[in-house]
């Protein structure tokens, strides 16, 4: 959450016995700064899969499980990368892109305060804190072929009314 403030005001001087009685400071303000900090975290459940159906969850998380207040959003962009070397075509890579999307997209959808627009990951009041999950399988595509390794990470963290957010390491 932002800043929230709040003021304690005194109002309706009187006195017994013709007592002349006012009120100096009548009021005064004092402000809450929120320490919860959105620290954003990505985990898989195992390093190494098999073609053929083999599938990694993954989840994206808050330290801490921190929500958004009513109104406040944070984000992350969230993203498949291919690691160097890998001599994945442009068709293949497509394809690759879109199974990660579709994966990302059906779980955001079945997820309550989380929406995906391809390319970020917005998680609003509604979101309980929960690890948002994710799964991709490992297509067999019949080719003898070497390691092919990727990564999916996160980056362009975001919050609403200044939250302070980062990514974790």
């Amino acid at each position: 959450e932002g800043l929230e403030d709040y003021n304690v005001e005194i109002s309706n001087e009187q006195a017994t016995n013709g007592i002349s009685v006012s009120i100096g400071t009548g009021e005064v303000t004092t402000e809450i700064t929120d320490n919860d900090a959105v620290v954003f975290n990505i985990a898989q459940t195992t390093p190494t899969i098999t073609e053929g159906g083999a599938a990694n969850t993954y989840s994206v998380s808050t330290t801490g499980n921190v929500t958004p207040g009513v109104g406040q959003t944070f984000q992350v962009d969230l993203s498949l990368v291919l690691a160097n070397g890998n001599g994945v075509d442009d068709a293949e890579l497509a394809d690759l892109n879109e199974v990660f999307s579709t994966a990302v997209g059906t779980a955001a959808a079945a997820t309550t305060g989380v929406s995906w627009d391809g390319t970020a990951l917005t998680f609003d009041e509604n979101w309980d804190g929960t690890p948002f999950t994710f799964t991709l399988s490992a297509f067999d595509d019949n080719l003898t072929e070497g390691l092919e390794d990727y990564n999916v990470e996160i980056s362009n963290e975001q919050a609403t009314n200044g939250i302070s957010v980062s990514i974790g390491t």
